[in-house]
């Protein structure tokens, strides 16, 4: 038995892809990963002099350091741009001591 025309479901939309991001300058993704690790109540004070933004196997990371070593690590997420905090700083950012 089949369903009459009215009962039928919709066919499935096919995904579309998301636009390019414009780029974002690397003083905005400090700025932006600053107030990240405030908002989140971030013990330590960073140092915008030592903190960085890197790139390891096609990702990026804001590295948030001061004299003491690194506080923070957020990864750059590609399809939106937002910063993801990293429980585990990834091995090629450490600072090796």
């Amino acid at each position: 038995m089949t369903r009459p025309k009215s009962l039928k479901k919709p066919p499935k939309k096919k995904p579309v892809a998301a636009p390019p991001l414009p780029p974002v300058s690397d003083a905005e993704l400090q700025r932006r990963a600053l107030a990240a690790y405030f908002r989140a109540d971030g013990d330590g004070h960073p140092d915008p002099a030592l903190s960085t933004v890197e790139e390891h196997d096609g990702k990026r990371y804001v590295m948030l350091r001061n004299a003491s070593g690194a506080l923070a690590c957020y990864r750059i997420r590609k399809f939106d741009g937002v910063l993801k905090r990293l429980v585990r700083i990834p091995r090629e950012l450490r600072d090796e001591a």
